[in-house]
């Protein structure tokens, strides 16, 4: 193992070779590579630049990404993964991305990487952040320094530790998501921490205007529509079907149906109620929620259909804000599942495990 690393550091940069060819690494240490753990620490010689900012410099330099990264790590984390494998989410996706070894994903895992996603952001925060970071070292080029790794290894450890713990992990969180945003956001010419408050048409559907009342409340509003509506969505017996209904309508979907539309919240919500381990518990109805303002946000034009800083972050903290943003983009009849029962009976359906509508082929252009 010694003398590999010796030769592999005499061998010229621009032919050193990458993980895409493990290195070109032989016998147990290229099973090692490929099975068990990435040995680029020892083996990877190719040349590499530092990280936009210093990771010691961002509170100073972009406090906003360090406040995000601070205050809201799970959905900055969250946002890095989905943007970093935008499109390859089923294909490439696995536990803190490789970073603390090459774990084994079995068939059910890899049908549902968003939700695992979710509970991994939740459950291991900064693990999940040492992933990103890893596939964005590759991806990029770039090369942590000591104190980087420091930070990076304090991150990890402190996940583990209690309420002492996540005071400190406030600090190491904040300044690694804000090192990566501000480099994806050199990358990307604009930041993928947008929260997108303020929807198409501009200055019309704005998530703090909750006075505004149509259509979901009648076109002008008026008593009877408006008590449909609470009663569609407050009360429980209905409120699982007008769910449904809504979130059919965001795939793309004209009709809702029961295995695949009202079986994955039926699902999500039974797994809140009884599944003892969290936060596997919560990640169906997060995901949920995401992906159901994700899509109307795309079908109303506003921002990029890659970031998704804003729908997990509204969605889960300020949930009835940004429902009644959704109902205000959308006709009555997106969530009115009793005019389609009227019309004709509840189909069973197919089952589908993919929520967002990009993933299904019906999205909308949007700038």
């Amino acid at each position: 193992f010694f003398f590999c690393c010796i030769g592999c550091s005499i061998m010229s940069e621009e032919e050193a070779p990458g993980p895409d060819v493990h290195y070109n690494l032989e016998g147990k240490l290229r099973f090692i590579q490929k099975h068990i753990f990435d040995l680029g620490m020892c083996f990877d010689k190719r040349k590499k630049v530092p990280w936009v900012l210093h990771v010691c410099s961002v509170p100073c330099k972009v406090p906003q990404y360090y406040l995000a990264g601070c205050c809201f790590p799970c959905c900055v984390s969250f946002n890095h993964r989905e943007v970093l494998l935008n499109g390859r989410m089923y294909e490439e996706y696995m536990c803190c991305q490789g970073a603390y070894g090459k774990c084994y994903c079995n068939p059910c895992t890899r049908k549902i990487p968003h939700c695992c996603l979710i509970a991994e952001v939740i459950c291991c925060t900064g693990c999940s952040i040492a992933g990103n970071r890893k596939y964005m070292n590759e991806k990029y080029m770039t090369e942590d320094s000591i104190t980087e790794k420091i930070v990076l290894i304090a991150a990890a450890v402190l996940s583990f530790l209690g309420f002492f713990g996540a005071i400190l992990g406030c600090w190491v969180n904040g300044v690694l998501n804000g090192q990566q945003e501000e480099h994806l956001a050199e990358t990307e010419k604009q930041s993928t921490l947008r929260p997108f408050t303020r929807w198409k048409p501009t200055g019309e559907n704005d998530l703090w205007q909750l006075w505004k009342c149509e259509p979901c409340c009648g076109k002008p509003c008026n008593v009877a529509d408006a008590i449909k509506c609470l009663a569609c969505w407050i009360l429980p017996c209905f409120s699982l079907c007008t769910m449904s209904k809504f979130y059919a309508s965001s795939v793309g979907d004209e009709e809702c149906t029961l295995l695949g539309h009202v079986a994955p919240y039926l699902g999500a919500l039974l797994c809140a109620m009884f599944f003892p381990i969290p936060p596997f518990n919560s990640a169906p109805c997060i995901l949920l929620r995401t992906a159901t303002r994700h899509n109307f946000r795309g079908k109303s034009g506003t921002g990029d259909p890659r970031y998704l800083f804003g729908d997990c972050l509204i969605g889960f903290l300020c949930s009835p804000c940004g429902l009644c943003q959704e109902l205000r983009s959308q006709p009555v009849e997106s969530w009115d599942w009793y005019a389609q029962m009227k019309e004709k009976s509840v189909e069973t359906g197919t089952f589908s495990i993919k929520v967002f509508a990009e993933e299904r082929g019906s999205s909308t252009p949007s700038e």
